[in-house]
């Protein structure tokens, strides 16, 4: 039997009000993890646009290197 089901053979168990509880757990869950995702995504997209680089144990920018060129 998987989560869902087991979790589903107990709910149909309760009263409607702890149902509902379950549900709202189930969703704040879901839309945290939500966030959690677009918070990453958005630390990814700033580092692609801003990334760390490394050279001889000096952090260099994109800017400065293009100069350099």
């Amino acid at each position: 039997m998987s989560i869902a089901e087991k979790v589903f053979e107990t709910v149909k168990t309760m009263p409607e009000r702890q149902a509902a509880e379950v549900l709202n757990f189930a969703e704040a869950l879901q839309a945290r993890r939500a966030e959690e995702y677009e918070q990453a995504k958005q630390r990814a997209f700033a580092m692609l646009d801003n990334p760390p680089l490394e050279l001889n144990g000096r952090y260099w920018s994109r800017e400065s290197l293009y100069d350099r060129l």
